[in-house]
């Protein structure tokens, strides 16, 4: 079970990549952070939720 919502939020994650390019911009810049070109992404799960971390601009995505 736990692994399909993995899954599942992997998959909506791409689907949002791929139809806003916008979307891993936005909240770098509401953070006040400047987005960067290149991201290092990586999935992360905390006992806060699950999310998406881009390492360079130290910005995190929590995934639905």
């Amino acid at each position: 079970m736990e692994a399909m919502q993995v899954h599942r939020r992997l998959e909506w994650f791409a689907k949002e990549v791929e139809a806003d390019p916008g979307f891993l911009t936005r909240p770098p810049l509401q953070a006040g952070v400047k987005p960067v070109t290149e991201p290092d992404l990586h999935f992360h799960v905390s006992v806060g939720g699950w999310g998406v971390y881009e390492a360079k601009s130290r910005t995190f995505l929590t995934l639905p």
